[in-house]
């Protein structure tokens, strides 16, 4: 990914949201209002993607989806910052996150969906983050320029732009919240193979050396499953 997506004109918003009003809605902490205001410039309620302004049904999970643009003061936002946005808005949202020179971005996104047991409550997966793109601006004539994925639905459509977002390829049949947990379940193996290097670098015991290896070399063998 190079460029922003290109959203429907139709589907544009364009309000500032206050962040006292995600401090409101999120029961923000003093150490989360503090991170906000370190990190985050403007929130902007970019586009609503809805049946209204897409022209394709909402189903019962998903009604609409918003696009919600974050300008930073830097160029590293903290997830738990993207979280209490999510946490305050009732929707699924798309993040579209700028550095503070606006001349570069990228999208992140958890897979959002309603608490089993409380459906006025929303649960968010592990974030999701595209590669870095240039503004349209920056844009050179190699830029490749993707528009919304073709869905029958808000809810296909929501599944297919998660989709976009994941760093290993989406098994066939396989839904997006069991591709975001089997990429959970990759980097904690990651974190276990991290932690097993650094024991065998330090044992000085042959034999426990050599179980060690076997343990790490087991871990592998679980991710390569993971990723087939």
């Amino acid at each position: 990914m190079n460029s922003p997506w290109i959203f429907p004109d139709k589907a544009k918003f364009g309000r500032v949201v206050p962040k006292n009003k995600i401090y409101e809605h999120s029961a923000a902490s003093a150490g989360l209002k503090s991170l906000f205001v370190q990190q985050v410039d403007q929130i902007l309620w970019a586009y609503k993607l809805s049946p209204n302004t897409l022209n394709i049904p909402h189903t019962s999970e998903i009604s609409e989806i918003q696009v919600i643009s974050v300008k930073l003061k830097g160029d590293e936002v903290d997830n738990s910052v993207l979280k209490a946005i999510d946490l305050a808005i009732p929707f699924p949202i798309l993040f579209e996150v700028w550095g503070a020179s606006g001349e570069q971005g990228h999208y992140a996104a958890c897979y959002k969906r309603k608490a089993e047991n409380d459906q006025s409550k929303w649960v968010c997966s592990h974030y999701l983050h595209s590669e870095i793109f240039n503004s349209g601006e920056a844009l050179t004539v190699n830029s490749e320029v993707l528009g919304l994925p073709t869905a029958i639905d808000m809810e296909e459509l929501y599944q297919k732009l998660l989709a976009r977002l994941l760093p290993i390829p989406k098994r066939t049949a396989e839904s997006i919240e069991e591709a975001i947990q089997r990429l959970e379940a990759i980097h904690a193996l990651e974190k276990q193979i991290a932690q097993y290097r650094k024991k065998v670098h330090a044992e000085k015991q042959f034999n426990r050396k050599v179980e060690l290896n076997k343990q790490l070399k087991n871990l592998k063998c679980e991710i390569e499953k993971l990723l087939a």
